[in-house]
């Protein structure tokens, strides 16, 4: 398992690498992240997203990559969950030159627990909504890249065993990487 989980978060690092030499416009956040769901987690979230093109007002991405670990005790004994997601994501902003950006995304993908419960690992499914502010100047095609800030709840419904649903908040630092023209 910690061989998997290793790859898998090395894999998350190492996209945006890649995206930003293929030319597209994507962004990467890096998150301190709590859930709540019958007891309190901290721990880290990483995401990486990709934009595939205008749907009116708004972006239509996916969101590639959304890995988070997180720790801390329930009834005294310690717990570990690790969440992996992948899914659709629109991204709407006020005017062309906003600053202020809101997205809505859909996420599968499965998740594990040593929570003690038969089937540590199951599917997984979120619903979750973001505020980010870009605050970086123009770069050829994109209006905003470099850093920016994110902050984003989510529900994250376990699908097996009946463990309770858990609501996710997170706080992100982002890079968003520019649009190069071919």
């Amino acid at each position: 398992m910690r061989v998997r989980l290793a790859c898998l978060v090395l894999g998350a690092l190492l996209v945006p690498i890649l995206a930003q030499a293929d030319g597209h416009s994507a962004d990467f956040a890096a998150a301190y992240s709590a859930s709540s769901g019958g007891s309190t987690l901290h721990g880290i979230q990483t995401t990486f997203a990709k934009s595939l093109g205008p749907l009116g007002p708004c972006a239509l991405g996916a969101t590639l990559v959304d890995v988070g670990f997180q720790i801390g005790e329930h009834e005294g004994r310690d717990l570990t969950h690790v969440f992996y997601m992948a899914g659709p994501r629109v991204t709407c902003k006020n005017s062309d030159e906003g600053r202020h950006l809101v997205h809505a995304q859909f996420l599968a993908g499965g998740a594990h627990s040593n929570d003690g419960r038969a089937g540590p690992n199951d599917g997984a499914l979120s619903l979750g909504v973001a505020y980010e502010f870009a605050a970086g100047g123009p770069s050829g095609r994109t209006r905003h890249k470099g850093l920016g800030g994110r902050a984003q709840v989510e529900r994250i419904w376990r699908k097996g065993d009946g463990r309770e649903a858990v609501t996710r908040f997170s706080v992100a630092a982002v890079y968003r990487f520019p649009e190069t023209t071919p």
